[in-house]
């Protein structure tokens, strides 16, 4: 009986270490916020698609911008050299 307790225990604790976890990288969760959204009008889908449209484009500038900051890295010396003679 104590094993079983200990079992317990523990798995209480490691739950708590999850929670913790949890909140510090995802914020507190609210459920009661869903509840109140149980019926949608064809109004809030369109603009919940909307949404998700704008967040994959940014996600798509975004990986852009990534891919393209090393050639910037490269050009950058060539940028300075020319404004550079361009002011002597």
């Amino acid at each position: 009986m104590m094993q079983g307790e200990r079992e317990e225990n523990l798995q209480e604790i490691q739950e708590e270490k999850k929670d913790v976890f949890s909140q510090i990288m995802f914020g507190d969760r609210k459920p009661a916020r869903n509840n109140l959204r149980l019926t949608t009008s064809p109004e809030q889908e369109k603009t919940d698609s909307d949404y998700s449209i704008i967040l994959e484009q940014l996600f798509d500038i975004y990986s852009s911008i990534q891919e393209l900051k090393p050639i910037v890295d490269e050009l950058s010396p060539v940028v300075q050299f020319i404004k550079k003679k361009f002011k002597s």
